[in-house]
């Protein structure tokens, strides 16, 4: 089987450490497997870590360049739905989507895939869609890892309710699969864009159980040496970009309004950057709260794996999440979770084992949560026994049994065209091929 995945490589939060690499990875293992990664102009090309997979990227040629005129009407018809094309956001967007769209089809005539995978429907990734539904018979599937419309806090210049009900509707039209990381984001794309259920499942993201496991409290220990924390507070973990959606501030004012003796006993180490970091820290100076947080910014690979081994709970405050890849990374360390009872995923990771809810959206609730789960005993290897369930290899195992339906579908489907074409081919007197 040839699969091309079209989606990012990269992001500037995770770099390489992301579900996309994970599964491109997990499959080379099943199928020859290559990525079409998205257009980042102006930005330079990808410094790629070795792969066991192909990766096509769009890249300055004459023939892409001659591509792009051919196609820069259709495109430019396309994105001006959604944004102005007159503004250097639009303009950008612009550009990247029309790379897109001519860098598949490119990539189309050459890899001669037997299915397409698409990660994500933002504006630019659009691109892949729109091709694949107007200019060829290629079958494909989307996989949804977000939705921009149904959180005020994920901001776009673009109208992500109006392209994301564009998108869906007509992929549920055409009978397209589309699968969502999480029951509760699929349910919730349900209910807003009223897309029928049909053709639409769950396959929830994995985890890496090699590079994230539990350690010894010795170990645990040296690690916190390492980075500056308490040995003997417990310690909770935040792992994502300082804006809003994620609600690091929510944490703080619990945090700052949280009873002395109770307070004494935490720590929180906020592991990220973002937009918000002036004014989180500036909140911690002005609370007394310094000695109680430690910010490390971004970090990767080893150094966050350390950082987990050094953690007691995960926190996840956020406003809304699909399936964030940082709930199974902690599982997977014997680390339990504390997070909001209407958080996407729950339904899918979230039991008394290795997870207390917080059933209301006020500090009160938040507050009594976490007394609970510092105070309750946790067990490391039931924890991480339930991330065992999810690991990469059983996520590609989950794609592949898709992409083979996929393709038997598209098999019966051209032979039944062909045995109509020919049955009236042979009414009107003339050889069916």
């Amino acid at each position: 089987m040839r699969i091309l995945i079209a989606a990012g490589l990269f992001s500037i939060t995770a770099k390489y450490d992301n579900a996309v690499f994970a599964v491109a990875n997990a499959l080379s293992g099943l199928a020859d497997v290559c990525v079409l990664s998205i257009s980042r102009f102006p930005l330079p090309r990808l410094r790629l870590p070795e792969t066991t997979f192909d990766v096509v990227e769009p890249r300055f040629s004459w023939l892409l360049l001659m591509q792009c005129i051919r196609n820069f009407g259709d495109a430019r018809h396309v994105v001006s739905r959604y944004t102005t094309t007159h503004s250097w956001f639009g303009f950008l967007s612009l550009v990247r989507y029309l790379m897109n769209y001519s860098q598949l089809e490119l990539t189309l005539k050459t890899y001669r895939p037997d299915v397409v995978h698409i990660h994500s429907s933002d504006l630019e990734r659009s691109a892949y869609i729109e091709y694949l539904l107007s200019c060829t018979d290629v079958p494909f599937l989307l996989t949804v890892h977000g939705l921009y419309s149904l959180d005020p806090n994920l901001q776009t210049r673009y109208d992500a309710n109006a392209l994301e009900r564009h998108l869906l509707r007509r992929l549920s039209e055409k009978g397209i699969f589309i699968t969502f990381v999480s029951s509760g984001i699929k349910q919730a794309a349900v209910q807003r864009f009223a897309i029928a259920d049909s053709r639409l499942t769950v396959v929830p993201n994995g985890v890496d159980i090699d590079r994230f496991r539990p350690v010894p409290q010795s170990q645990k220990d040296a690690i916190r040496m390492k980075y500056g924390i308490p040995l003997q507070r417990k310690v909770l973990i935040q792992v994502g970009e300082l804006y809003r959606l994620k609600n690091h501030m929510f944490v703080l004012r619990c945090l700052a309004s949280l009873d002395s003796r109770l307070r004494q006993k935490l720590h929180y180490v906020i592991v990220g950057d973002g937009a918000e970091k002036a004014t989180l820290i500036r909140f911690c100076r002005e609370n007394q709260l310094m000695n109680r947080c430690t910010f490390v910014g971004r970090r990767y690979a080893t150094e966050l794996v350390e950082l987990y081994e050094a953690s007691d709970l995960l926190v996840v405050p956020s406003t809304s999440e699909a399936f964030p890849l940082v709930m199974l990374e902690a599982m997977a360390t014997g680390i339990p979770i504390l997070t909001f009872s209407d958080l996407w995923p729950i339904k899918d990771i979230a039991n008394r084992v290795n997870t207390i809810l917080v059933h209301q959206r006020t500090a009160e609730s938040f507050k009594d949560a976490l007394a609970r789960a510092i105070q309750q005993s946790w067990s490391q290897s039931e924890i991480r026994r339930f991330a065992e369930q999810f690991t990469w290899p059983i996520v590609a195992k989950r794609y592949y049994a898709l992409y083979s339906q996929i393709i038997g579908q598209s098999v019966t489907r051209v032979a039944a065209n062909n045995s109509v074409a020919g049955s009236v081919s042979d009414v009107a007197g003339v050889p069916g091929r």
